[in-house]
């Protein structure tokens, strides 16, 4: 799968981008902000960078239905710690 640049999530287009410099540090692998329609990903092996990338779109299709406190069971039930952490922010 090819991780697209942006994405619509709830008729929101979503920025993606790759970068070493997330929010909340080197334990996490992605985080989406709401407040800036962006997903960022760090750049790490292509396949983890998938599973990443939905499980940001996830918590932004959640977030959209209105689930504002989910955490991580719900979108990525008993493979968190495969992915890596995730932020919301």
């Amino acid at each position: 799968m090819q991780i697209p640049n942006r994405v619509k999530i709830s008729g929101l287009e979503y920025v993606v981008e790759e970068t070493p410099h997330l929010t909340y540090g080197q334990d996490y692998n992605g985080e989406i902000h709401y407040d800036q329609l962006k997903i960022n990903l760090r750049p790490i092996n292509r396949s983890v960078m998938q599973r990443v990338f939905i499980h940001e779109c996830l918590h932004g299709i959640f977030d959209n239905l209105g689930h504002k406190e989910h955490d991580e069971k719900h979108i990525y039930p008993g493979r968190c710690q495969s992915v890596g952490r995730a932020r919301l922010i």
